[in-house]
């Protein structure tokens, strides 16, 4: 299993960084409600995943906000077909 941490950032909430073997460069990934990752690949410590975490901070507040601001002003879905008549 891969090594993994999570640090508390004191604007963004928890970001988890774990280390993936496929990854070739820092990456920084969202997937709502509130899950950020860094996937950090071999060759690069943690401390530099953490430093560029801080960096990216209020970037991620801010995309955590557009994204439930955004989710919040979605109109509701809709059936494609209300409804099938038969003979």
């Amino acid at each position: 299993m891969a090594e993994s941490i999570t640090v508390k950032l004191p604007q963004a909430g928890d970001v988890l960084i774990e280390r993936s073997y496929r990854a070739k460069h820092v990456r920084l990934s969202f997937r709502p409600p509130s899950n950020v990752r860094i996937a950090v690949p071999l060759g690069i410590s943690f401390k530099v995943a953490q430093k560029f975490a801080k960096e990216k901070e209020s970037w991620i507040k801010q995309l955590e906000w557009g994204k439930l601001k955004h989710k919040s002003t979605l109109p509701s879905p809709k059936p494609i077909i209300e409804k099938l008549e038969y003979d």
